[in-house]
């Protein structure tokens, strides 16, 4: 499968979005289906398009019409079915969302971007033990992108599971050692856990991948606070002016 995926040192949180879904869902149609018989096939390829340019429209519930005319015809038809999720989410419909995701995933479930898509349901219902599920089942598949481990981070911090929350970020540093979100965080949560001195170290390098501004401000205070705390008060005043 080709991802269109680009990722965002910055900002991975921005890449996982709802039109990747929507444009990765124009599969090869000979790899997304199971045939009923070719004309039936034909007719629901055309409900399908359908669907996908009302949803460029954005007029959802016509969407929905037509991605539910293409399962009607061929309930095999596991794009219509992704598609169909897609829609429903945009919607702010998860349970039935998850349904119809896992109705793909039924079908195809090799196509780690089935997976991902109902990791993102999940994740945005508030279901983080889910997501983390569907998102460790698409890194099982060989995706293996930053923005997979960061998000993953964020549920597990939800759950306040704190040291698998640094592994997931550890494992987005490897691959891009200068991400200031994921080092921001990291650095957030060990100053939390009291450890101080490996803090600074991360607040370091976020304040020398971005100059003084009030963009980094909070980085310095709390980067000050940690200094404070270790008895290095002429650095900490520093960082607080």
């Amino acid at each position: 499968t080709n991802f269109i995926f680009q990722t965002i040192p910055q900002a991975p949180s921005q890449v996982l979005n709802k039109s990747a879904l929507i444009m990765e869902a124009t599969l090869p149609l000979a790899d997304a289906f199971v045939k009923t018989t070719n004309e039936q096939f034909k007719k629901a390829q055309v409900f399908l398009q359908e669907g996908m340019n009302f949803q460029g429209q954005f007029k959802d519930d016509k969407a929905l019409e037509s991605f539910n005319k293409a399962i009607a015809l061929d309930p095999k038809y596991s794009a219509a079915h992704h598609l169909k999720s897609v829609c429903l989410s945009v919607m702010k419909r998860y349970e039935e969302a998850i349904g119809a995701i896992d109705e793909a995933i039924a079908l195809r479930p090799d196509l780690d971007i089935f997976h991902l898509a109902k990791a993102i349901y999940m994740q945005e219902s508030g279901r983080d033990q889910g997501a983390i599920d569907s998102f460790n089942k698409v890194l099982s598949l060989g995706f293996d992108i930053i923005d997979i481990h960061f998000e993953k981070a964020k549920c597990l911090l939800n759950l306040e599971r704190v040291n698998e929350a640094l592994e997931s970020l550890d494992k987005v540093l490897v691959k891009a050692p200068e991400c200031l979100e994921a080092l921001k965080k990291k650095a957030s949560i060990l100053q939390d856990l009291g450890k101080h001195e490996e803090a600074v170290g991360v607040f370091d390098k976020v304040t020398t991948l971005m100059p003084k501004s009030t963009n980094t401000s909070g980085e310095y205070y709390q980067k000050g606070l940690s200094l404070q705390i270790l008895g290095r008060n002429a650095e900490a005043i520093q960082c607080f002016m």
